[in-house]
């Protein structure tokens, strides 16, 4: 039976750590924006999955006007490579959905959303950009789906706050979402948050030779 791992992200080469836990999966997307103007940066282009209109603080981002249309335009691009690997023979419920940063933004509305049923949903140093709005398009594919999100609490660039917002925002819904805390991390990732989410990928989609399976 095969695996796939969904990984989006701005940049490449972040978690050359999983590797080695990669090498026992069958199918790796490992996923990069398209290059855009951003606002944020004086409308230069740049790699992202939608504008940016505030990164500042945690009320800035908070209270800033929303890219929704560019969120949604992304959403539906990485779905319609999720529909590649499904056509092509994967379970949908071997599928893990991750992302760091916008990529986990947009990867934690693809599992929200999404009409198939994933074995997990990651997210990164990242938050849920629709906030509200996410729930009232969500569908019960991933009710039951485990979704972990990590996040520094010296992120320079995306709040802790934000990201412990959304876990909360996610919660209250009704999700079995776990969210770690990593002191001292800005926005990048550590060895340890690797290991965490090696660890939940672990769990999530059990070795192939397995009796879980």
């Amino acid at each position: 039976m095969s695996n796939s791992f969904f990984q989006t992200r701005n940049s490449a080469f972040r978690f050359l750590y999983l590797i080695p836990f990669f090498l026992s999966l069958t199918v790796l997307c490992y996923l990069i924006s398209p290059i855009r103007p951003v606002a944020v940066n004086g409308g230069a282009r740049m790699r992202a999955w939608y504008d940016i209109y505030a990164l500042s603080n945690a009320e800035d981002i908070l209270k800033q006007r929303l890219d929704d249309e560019g969120v949604l335009l992304s959403v539906a691009s990485v779905n319609r490579l999720i529909r590649d690997e499904i056509d092509a023979g994967i379970p949908s419920n071997r599928i893990v959905i991750g992302g760091f940063s916008q990529g986990a933004a947009v990867g934690i509305t693809i599992g929200l959303l999404s009409e198939y049923p994933f074995a997990g949903i990651i997210g990164l140093s990242g938050y849920v950009p629709l906030k509200e709005k996410t729930f009232t398009m969500a569908t019960d594919a991933n009710k039951n789906t485990p979704i972990f999100l990590g996040h520094g609490d010296c992120d320079e660039i995306l709040p802790y706050q934000i990201g412990k917002l959304s876990y909360e925002l996610i919660k209250s819904r009704g999700y079995p979402v776990t969210f770690k805390t990593y002191n001292g991390m800005g926005h990048h990732t550590s060895q340890k948050e690797i290991k965490d989410m090696i660890s939940f990928l672990q769990e999530v989609i059990p070795d192939q030779n397995s009796e879980k399976i």
